[in-house]
């Protein structure tokens, strides 16, 4: 509902939930990482949140992928993690 009402107030262009990420190494998919929310910005920039309660092994690990993929092959794009 916040994210909703930013976007009326302009304080936010939009947003997306649930994002699914492909995440690839050397070219061969690995796994997806489905993002909780995806907002662009008034200024263009792009935010990929994460809301986290407790970060498993399994979360650690696909963070770290993501980071080296997604991240260096997206410098624009900023990953959050809200904990």
């Amino acid at each position: 509902k916040e994210l909703n009402l930013q976007v009326r107030a302009k304080d936010i262009k939009s947003w997306r939930r649930q994002v699914r990420i492909p995440i690839a190494v050397n070219g061969e998919k690995i796994c997806a990482y489905v993002m909780d929310f995806e907002i662009t910005h008034t200024d263009n920039f792009v935010e990929m949140v994460e809301v986290k309660g407790m970060e498993t092994d399994v979360f650690k690990l696909k963070w770290k992928l993501l980071k080296v993929t997604f991240g260096r092959e997206n410098p624009n794009v900023t990953l959050t993690i809200i904990r």
